[in-house]
């Protein structure tokens, strides 16, 4: 089966049943979740479902903060997100951060890292380039951003972050954030400070005349390796910037440049984001009889090394709603004994996944669908109804295997998808 409605979503001519699910042409198709057109969800003025999707018992849609009240929100320590007029804030400790990308909230969950960095705004810069000050605006709307003139158009010349203290033998990622004239060209990468040469790949941006965070500068060190430095390199272009302003490089272990840590003195910590349903909250929507979950969410990159990435766990791992196996990158449940798969995760693209399950022995107990594909089917042995007592939002039980990326949207219904 394939999705109810075709790519466009309600086409004209569509309607909507009262308590019978959507009908098209006139023709009644009960909603299933497991058949998800990628472009099925839609929403209302009230800002939810219609019809017999009126009737979800969680509905966590960071376009409405009042639903997001469910959730404990741990984190020690403030964390950056981007607000909704594109500026870089400060999230108070404790609090679920909503991100705005391109425009659009969605809840970003992320592991600890560390800026690398002592002082994430000072460049060093090489002869004959020039500084223009250091009182600039930045993305987080303080004038700290610094700026470098008369860049000349010979390889090799360059601006410097300063030095992160590395370990050898690790992977690495840098970033930076830049912004010249726009169709002009700025080059950067990252390289060790002392010890033998290693680089990072070269990225060559094309400016905007806005702000972009320059990302994707990974480097494994070598053995002798004691510091990374992030570059930005004049280059023969023949678009190259003569002018640019750069803030807030960052280094960091892994292949995924996390969001925003600022550092003016020494490296930071950011902690992780421990998002979690329980108590009366998690008992209040969750059904010990049947359910479904139905999750959108992306993730920057695919396969990291790490084994799994959660999207929605329990505190048990043998209960697990939606997550991602990295080896494979595919997307699936699991109850304990069966992993289901639903198929295969695709990076930077926003996924949606639908799962089903109810307490029977049947074959088809379990059914699930990634992106509307035709649903794939399994046994449940119960665990996904009994063993639950909360809900891990982005983690695993052991505060582990975070999804390191963002949620769109978490909806669950106390039913199976057949009674929907």
């Amino acid at each position: 089966m394939s999705g109810l409605l075709d790519q466009a979503g309600l086409t004209a001519g569509s309607g909507l049943s009262n308590g019978a699910g959507l009908y098209k042409w006139g023709n009644f198709n009960p909603f299933d979740p497991t058949d998800l057109d990628p472009y099925l969800l839609f929403d209302t003025a009230a800002g939810s479902m219609i019809g017999t999707l009126e009737n979800p018992t969680l509905d966590l849609d960071p376009s409405n903060q009042e639903t997001l009240d469910v959730i404990t929100a741990t984190r020690a320590g403030i964390a950056t997100y981007t607000d909704s007029s594109g500026l870089i804030k400060a999230a108070p400790a404790n609090t679920v951060r909503v991100d705005y990308v391109d425009s659009v909230p969605m809840i970003l969950v992320e592991p600890s890292a560390t800026n690398l960095l002592p002082d994430s705004n000072t460049f060093l810069k090489g002869s004959p380039v020039v500084r223009l000050g250091r009182t600039f605006e930045a993305p987080d709307g303080t004038n700290t951003a610094e700026g470098y003139g008369s860049i000349p158009a010979t390889s090799g010349v360059e601006v410097s972050s300063q030095t992160a203290s590395i370990s050898p033998n690790t992977q690495y990622v840098s970033s930076v954030w830049v912004k010249g004239e726009a169709g002009k060209t700025a080059s950067f990468f990252a390289k060790r400070n002392g010890g033998t040469f290693v680089q990072s790949n070269v990225v060559n941006v094309t400016l905007t005349g806005e702000w972009q965070r320059v990302t994707g500068m990974v480097m494994t060190t070598l053995s002798d390796n004691t510091g990374i430095i992030v570059k930005l390199s004049s280059s023969t272009l023949a678009t190259q910037a003569d002018e640019v302003y750069l803030w807030g490089a960052q280094v960091e272990t892994g292949s995924l440049s996390t969001s925003v840590i600022p550092t003016s003195g020494s490296t930071v910590t950011r902690a992780a984001d421990n998002l979690v349903i329980s108590g009366s909250a998690f008992t209040d929507f969750f059904s010990t009889t049947e359910g479904t979950f139905y999750a959108e969410f992306v993730r920057a990159v695919g396969s990291d090394g790490v084994q799994q990435r959660y999207v929605l766990g329990s505190q048990s791992n043998s209960a697990r709603f939606c997550y991602i196996q990295s080896s494979t990158n595919t997307v699936g449940s699991y109850d304990g004994e069966n992993f289901m798969g639903a198929g295969d995760y695709v990076a930077a693209q926003l996924s949606r996944y639908a799962i089903s399950y109810l307490n029977s022995s049947a074959i088809d107990a379990t059914s699930a669908s990634l992106n509307g594909a035709s649903e794939v089917t399994n046994y449940h042995n119960g665990n996904l109804l009994s063993v639950p007592t909360q809900l891990n939002i982005g983690r695993s039980a052991s505060n582990s295997y975070y999804l390191n990326g963002h949620i769109k949207r978490v909806i669950y219904w106390p039913y199976h998808s057949d009674s929907l």
